[in-house]
């Protein structure tokens, strides 16, 4: 992406000034997104006071603010616990943008969602009591009268007329429900569109009755979006999974438009030039479409690859087009469409797995998950403050696990086995030399391999470990445990005591230490022969296995963390004044650890090899993996990328800190 020097200068000095700061408490410190920057966007929203002010939700319930018309962006607020909450809708108030509205849905549980309201311009949020557990998908706010919220949920739909104090349920009495997009005429807040997994309706009486809006619509069409022209309320658009369209008779009848292929027909989101009464964007899950004449014709303006879910136009100058997009995460357009350029600085939602520093550079690697193309491996040479995307030969898979070998080759734990980047290569190969012979594009399965070769299957983990002078590789898989003596090209190896899927690991020396979700085990010679271990009384999932200092054992459950000298005997672990459970640890170095509380909210250590805790920061996002370096704490965030802090003066001056791999439980 293309910044100003300017911008790109104040970034650096921010970036550098916080890294440098070693002697500061990171308690009284913020975190600092470094990114891969990207990924998933969901949801816009711009302000009608100030149009460099824009607000970006995530489908992790994160919210993100611009303040220079989206060039940029500064997390802002975390909707929910563990990713669970679909931020939908953004919606500002056209008098005053101070006053915003968040609606949300959960993932979990259909049945579940919120509506959430500031009047702070999104620095402060309270819950509408009202719309507990309404899983909402649509919100509106009436362009003649403000104070006129509607929401359209599954459970139907609903309207305020105080500016959510009070509501009232307007689809009462009928069969609307599973509501996914609404319009209310700009002239008269009464007249009302909604568009729900079935069918459209209409009200024109402030949903007294309502009427179905069958007459041109194919039968059991899901409307994705509704639209009504700003100068000529008889004039509506609804995009449908059957097409896009319009009506010029206030929805009493729509015809068909034409000039969208099919496969562009899932029409998330339509969007009208507020000036301009022929100009609509329609945001497809192949690219963004845009007619000038009303729909009588339609171009298209980015490549298929685009899955547009949210579109906005700049009202003060319209040429100004802000898309939401997956994987791609922002881009925009200064010139209508002519070309777009990503516009993510500050913002990820990319699902890291992975993250590995170079202990003698400034060189990071990190691994994603469901990123398709644009994922893969992201590699950067400054601690985070440019990346690169390094996917050439991964195809489409997904990192788990990453680590460096004695030579600098970089090693990938992948769902279709280990992958390697020689040093001075941009393009991955299998490590194996079976199937490398393969065809690459292909995934292998179990059936394609004889009985003279080892099939991994997903790689959780992949460490070395030098013994006697010699470095071994050790891969955690949903097969099993495997080694490699030869640099990954052969694999010995399988599943211990009958198990596999080990997304938890560690080794020390010769010592191997597993774990699948119900079993933990422990090997004393590198895995020639096994030992299962008792867990702590009443566990019932394992989410983490690890060696502590002087060999000993840890394990994160779903009750908490607990340590044990010998396997046997495992005693609780808590931490800080309040006795809080952890839910994930990491060794720095021989008596420094970090630790994650059950929520995942607060950052723990320990200067005493674990003996007693201190609360060290806490952070408004939910992290799953920690990372230490000399001076620089990382921390992954769940959909949301790398944060950066610095340990306090003590703690950087540790020595002897331990391969810098940032270890987890890839389920979560």
């Amino acid at each position: 992406m293309a910044i100003t020097r300017s911008l790109q200068y104040s970034i650096r000095s921010l970036l550098i000034s916080f890294l440098l700061i070693s002697s500061c408490n990171l308690c009284r410190a913020q975190w600092v997104s470094i990114g891969p920057d990207g990924g998933d966007a969901r949801s816009l929203a711009i302000s009608s006071q100030n149009p460099d002010r824009v607000f970006l939700g995530t489908s992790s319930g994160g919210l993100f603010r611009s303040d220079d018309g989206g060039r940029t962006w500064t997390f802002t607020a975390q909707f929910g616990f563990n990713a669970e909450y679909v931020l939908e809708r953004i919606a500002i108030d056209p008098r005053d943008s101070q006053v915003m509205y968040v609606a949300l849905w959960s993932i979990n549980d259909k049945n579940r969602g919120a509506l959430y309201k500031s009047a702070d311009g999104g620095k402060s949020w309270q819950s509408l009591p009202a719309m507990l557990d309404k899983s909402i998908r649509a919100l509106a706010i009436a362009p003649s009268n403000p104070d006129v919220l509607v929401v359209g949920a599954l459970q139907g739909i609903f309207r305020s007329a105080d500016a959510g104090a009070h509501w009232q349920k307007l689809s009462e009495g009928t069969t609307i429900k599973n509501v996914h997009s609404l319009a209310i005429s700009p002239q008269d807040s009464d007249v009302i569109f909604a568009g729900t997994w079935h069918l459209g309706w209409k009200t024109s009486d402030g949903g007294q009755t309502w009427s179905a809006l069958s007459k041109g619509i194919l039968d059991d069409s899901d409307i994705f979006s509704i639209i009504v022209d700003p100068l000529n309320p008889s004039v509506v658009y609804a995009s449908a999974c059957s097409g896009i369209y319009k009506s010029e008779d206030s929805g009493e009848s729509f015809r068909k438009l034409t000039g969208i292929p099919f496969s562009a027909r899932r029409t998330h989101v339509l969007k009208q030039v507020s000036d301009s009464p022929g100009a609509v964007y329609a945001g497809t899950t192949q690219g963004l479409w845009r007619t000038t004449d009303a729909g009588a014709s339609w171009k298209q303006l980015t490549s298929s690859a685009v899955v547009v879910n949210d579109v906005i136009v700049d009202w003060r100058e319209p040429a100004h087009v802000i898309l939401a997009s997956d994987r791609m995460g922002i881009l925009t357009t200064s010139d209508a469409g002519r070309s777009f350029t990503p516009s993510n600085r500050g913002f990820s939602h990319r699902q890291l797995q992975a993250l590995v520093a170079d202990p003698n550079t400034q060189t990071l690697y990190a691994g994603s998950i469901n990123d398709r193309e644009f994922g893969g491996v992201y590699r950067s040479h400054n601690a985070g403050l440019d990346w690169e995307h390094i996917g050439a030969g991964l195809g489409n898979r997904d990192v788990y696990a990453l680590e460096r070998s004695a030579t600098g080759t970089l090693i990938a734990g992948t769902n279709d086995g280990v992958f390697i980047l020689p040093t001075g290569s941009r393009m991955w190969q299998s490590a194996s030399l079976m199937q490398r012979a393969m065809s690459l594009g292909k995934s292998r399965t179990r059936a394609n391999f004889n009985g003279s070769e080892a099939y991994l299957g997903k790689v959780f983990h992949v460490r070395t470990i030098n013994r006697q002078g010699n470095e071994v590789w050790i891969a955690a898989t949903s097969e099993g445990v495997f080694s490699s003596s030869d640099e990954g090209q052969h694999w010995v190896g399988g599943a211990v005591i009958g198990n596999g899927d080990f997304t938890n690991f560690d080794c020390k020396q010769d010592q191997l230490f597993i774990g699948n979700s119900r079993n933990a085990f422990i090997s004393r010679d590198l895995g020639q022969t096994w030992q299962q271990l008792p867990l702590p009384n009443r566990t019932r999932l394992v989410t983490g296995v690890l060696f502590g200092p002087d060999l000993s054992l840890w394990v994160t459950t779903d009750l908490g963390a607990f340590r044990s000298d010998n396997g046997n005997t495992w005693h609780a672990v808590t931490a800080g004044n309040d006795h809080s459970t952890l839910s994930y640890i990491n060794v720095t170095s021989q008596a420094h650890l970090v630790a994650l509380s059950a929520r995942r909210d607060k950052v723990f250590e320990s200067n005493d090899a674990g003996a007693t805790w201190n609360l060290l920061t806490e952070s408004q996002r939910p992290l799953r993996q920690l990372l230490a370096t000399a001076n620089q704490l990382f921390g992954v965030v769940q959909f949301g990328g790398i944060v950066v802090g610095t340990f306090s003066e003590s703690n950087a001056q540790s020595t002897n800190r331990l391969p810098l791999v940032a270890q987890g439980d890839p389920s979560n």
